[in-house]
Parts: C-alpha cells; sequence; structure tokens
C-alpha cells in the first residue's frame, strides 16, 4: 500500500495506467465486434468509454462517473459488450473513492444495484431476486473498490506527512549547520577587520561590508529555513533592481582592478513575473562572481542584458585568466542557472574556448 501510495500522486504513473487500461479494453472491444460484427453503435460506446479512461488522470471524478453512467446503460444497449468494461469501472470506483469517500461508497452501491437489475432482467426474474445473498455480494464486491480508493488516500496522506517530517529535520539540521559554521564564521571575521582597520583603509571597509551583507544573506536563510512551516516561511526578497544590482557588482569589480563594459535596456523587468525576476538576479550574482574570479584583469568583461517582446536575455563575454580559470568552464553554479531556466521555458548557452568564455542566458516574460 506504501508503495502505491508513492507511484499514485504521479501523474506519469496515472497516465501510463490509464494508456495500459484504454488498451485492454479496445482489445476487448475489438474481440466482440470480431465474434459478433461490427456496429457503428458499438465503435462509438467503446470510444466513448476509452476517452473516459483516459481523461480520468486529468479529470478523476468527471471522467469517473461518465464510466459508471457508461457502465449502467450497457445492458439496454442493442449490442454486446466486453468483459474488460469492468476493469473500467473497478478503477472509476477506486478514483472517486479516493477523492471523496461517501460519493465513492453511494457510486459502489449503484454499480452494484446495476450488475443485480442487469442479471434478473436478463433471465427475466423478479426484482426481488435482487435482494438474494449472491447479488448482495455485487454490493460487496464493488464497495470494496471504493473502500481501496479511500485507503489509498490515507496512505498518500501519511507518505506526505513523512516526507514532509523528513523535510523539517532537513531544514532544522542545515539551518544549525549554517548557524554553527557559516554565521559564527563570518561574525569572527567581521570581529578582526574591525580590530584591524582603524577607520582610514577602504579597502578594509569595502571587504567588512561584503562580509556584513554576506552574514545578513546568510541569517535570513536560517530564519526562513527555522520557520515551522514550508509555506510560511520567509523568503528571502531583494529589494533592489537588476540595474541597482549591476552597479554594485560593477563597483565591486573595479575595486578589484576589473573594468569592463555593461549594456542594459531600460523596462527589463517589466513583464518578469516572480520566478524569472529571482532567476535574472541570480544570474547577475552568478556570472559576476565568474568574472571576478576566472577573468582576465587586463582584457576586462562585457555585461549585456537587452530585451524583445517576449524574452530577457543575459549576454557575458570575457578572456579567461589561465592562471585561475577551471577546465571545461561552467560549474555547480552555471548549472544551476541552466536547470533553472530550461525550467522556465528558457535556455542557458555557455561556449568556453582558450581565448574567451561567453555565456547567453534566457528567459521568457510571463
Amino acid at each position: 500500500m506504501i508503495a502505491a501510495a508513492r507511484m499514485l500522486p504521479t501523474r506519469g504513473f496515472a497516465m501510463c495506467g490509464a494508456i495500459a487500461l484504454a488498451v485492454a479494453i479496445t482489445m476487448g472491444e475489438a474481440a466482440v465486434a470480431y465474434a459478433y460484427g461490427f456496429a457503428w453503435g458499438h465503435l462509438s460506446y467503446a470510444l466513448v468509454m476509452v476517452a473516459a479512461v483516459l481523461a480520468m488522470p486529468r479529470w478523476p471524478m468527471a471522467a469517473a462517473i461518465l464510466v459508471l453512467i457508461a457502465d449502467m446503460i450497457a445492458p439496454m444497449l442493442p449490442f454486446h459488450t466486453s468483459g474488460m468494461l469492468g476493469l473500467a469501472v473497478i478503477v472509476a470506483l477506486a478514483a472517486i473513492g479516493y477523492r471523496h469517500t461517501i460519493v465513492g461508497l453511494c457510486a459502489a452501491v449503484l454499480a452494484g444495484c446495476a450488475e443485480s437489475w442487469s442479471f434478473v432482467t436478463m433471465f427475466g426474474l423478479p426484482a426481488s431476486r435482487m435482494l438474494a445473498p449472491n447479488q448482495l455480494m455485487n454490493l460487496v464486491y464493488y464497495a470494496g473498490f471504493a473502500v481501496l480508493g479511500v485507503l489509498l488516500r490515507q496512505a498518500v496522506h501519511a507518505e506526505r506527512l513523512r516526507h514532509e517530517l523528513r523535510l523539517s529535520r532537513w531544514r532544522e539540521a542545515t539551518a544549525a549547520r549554517l548557524h554553527d559554521r557559516i554565521c559564527n564564521d563570518l561574525s569572527c571575521l567581521v570581529l578582526r577587520v574591525d580590530q584591524i582597520n582603524n577607520g582610514e583603509d577602504q579597502n578594509l571597509a569595502g571587504i567588512r561590508q561584503g562580509l556584513a551583507d554576506a552574514l545578513n544573506d546568510v541569517r535570513a536563510v536560517v530564519s526562513a529555513l527555522e520557520s515551522p512551516h514550508t509555506r510560511d516561511a520567509a523568503v528571502l526578497r531583494v529589494d533592489d533592481g537588476l540595474q541597482a544590482r549591476l552597479q554594485g557588482h560593477v563597483g565591486r569589480l573595479a575595486d578589484l582592478g576589473i573594468q569592463g563594459e555593461v549594456l542594459c535596456a531600460d523596462g527589463i523587468e517589466e513583464g518578469l513575473d516572480e520566478q524569472g525576476r529571482n532567476l535574472a538576479l541570480s544570474a547577475v550574482d552568478e556570472l559576476f562572481g565568474n568574472i571576478a574570479k576566472y577573468a582576465s584583469p587586463e582584457d576586462g568583461y562585457t555585461f549585456v542584458i537587452q530585451r524583445d517582446a517576449a524574452t530577457l536575455t543575459i549576454s557575458v563575454a570575457d578572456t579567461p585568466n589561465h592562471s585561475k580559470a577551471p577546465s571545461g568552464g561552467g560549474g555547480s553554479g552555471m548549472a544551476r542557472l541552466r536547470r533553472s531556466a530550461e525550467a522556465l521555458g528558457g535556455s542557458c548557452v555557455v561556449e568556453s574556448s582558450p581565448e574567451a568564455w561567453s555565456c547567453q542566458l534566457r528567459i521568457p516574460y510571463a
């Protein structure tokens, strides 16, 4: 049951199951048509059942109810149907039970009554035979699959609770690690700079400011991780825009003796949703960080942000410093940018050679 609960919420698993069931129904109805002859009504009925089964992963309640209705009217149709439709009824009852307990049990009662009614009418028996023990077993049979759906829902809920507990423990451990090591180390570095600097060394003052900013960011991350509820956790929100972020990084590179050309179009943030804006800010941080670490100060760099009707494009080019540049270029930070851009429907293309390094990041507007 737990293994099924882990697979059930995935849309791909549900769609694969629906396709397999649709194929089984198609083969069953094809066998019936081969045995009793082709009929347009039979074809239409089979197509409706197949469509309902394929729609069940996307619209489970509506598709399941359609399957049950189609099954109930099957005895009144002027053509034969296959027993494969019973599989669709079983899946439909489990799906309804998974969504709603009472509705699932009511649907099971209706399906059982329809089965018994079909039996007594087929053999011309009195309606009282529907209350015979062997016919009442139909109710138990169909109710069992509705209850199976309920049990699957409970198992999925329990699995989600376990996942949230594991996530909460991981967040607590990560927050403790950040606080005990990163925050404390940064605080000690700030204090050491304060002890060394007499207020006249601008380089040390800049280093202290950078350390203090990093310390504040790490504390904000710790606060977010320590929040007991994931959805209510504080989110790092950066008030400065891309222009301000660019100016800050350009100033830092200038302090390191790295000069470059920066071009930024107007209104670049208009049309970006929160995810796109966060990705753009993260890209600016990562790309300028790479320039500081790996670019040649003598050759400088080029950083261009432009936009068109649908896309924000960030283009970067520099000359690698061969004494520091890593082989292959583009480590974990660039890989993360690539994954994030592709998740939003954009792209991140990196080209590297001994003479030049370039990156073009495309972020689609919402």
